[in-house]
């Protein structure tokens, strides 16, 4: 059994954000145009926010590890729109 640290669980959501982006074509070698675009126009954190409600919701349905490793892609991605306090 693998070990379950907060590393790992990093490592995880590092892999599912990063194969995501790339399965759906929004890399440009290392960056992630789509993120930089959503960013421009100021939507990146009411659609991260949007996508987390979604995944949460579904998860309640049925606890899966994948939902909460989004879940956690998605938060990172409000993280990044809010900005320094």
């Amino acid at each position: 059994m693998a070990l379950q640290t907060l590393e790992a669980f990093f490592e995880e959501v590092r892999n599912s954000c990063d194969e995501h982006a790339r399965r759906k074509g929004y890399l440009n070698g290392d960056r992630n145009v789509l993120g930089e675009i959503m960013e421009m126009s100021g939507m990146e954190g009411p659609h991260a926010c949007g996508e987390v409600i979604t995944k949460v919701l579904e998860y309640n349905r049925g606890p899966r590890r994948l939902l909460a490793v989004k879940i956690a892609g998605w938060a990172w991605r409000m993280w990044l729109a809010a900005g320094k306090d």
